[in-house]
């Protein structure tokens, strides 16, 4: 659980409730920037559901076996990985 007044782990500068948590929650990325930095805080903060919810079918991670698969994203990436800051260049 992501404390509500945490800064955003997409380097937004904004609150994790005003920023990543609205895409987590349902909201849609206008643009592939938002998407790029909310699947960053997903990843970040175990938000497996999502990931799978904005993979494409044709990516080669795709999987139809969603329990497995977010099983997988959480075990890989979430728990095991330090995610330190999301730099963007162009």
């Amino acid at each position: 659980m992501v404390a509500m007044t945490t800064r955003c782990f997409c380097s937004s500068g904004k609150v994790y409730e005003e920023c990543c948590r609205i895409f987590h929650q349902g909201g849609t990325a206008e643009n592939a920037l938002q998407l790029m930095r909310s699947r960053y805080s997903a990843y970040a903060t175990g938000h497996a559901g999502y990931i799978v919810a904005t993979t494409h079918p044709a990516n080669v991670h795709y999987s139809d076996n969603l329990f497995n698969w977010k099983r997988s994203i959480l075990k890989a990436f979430s728990k095991d990985a330090v995610f330190k800051q999301l730099d963007i260049h162009d």
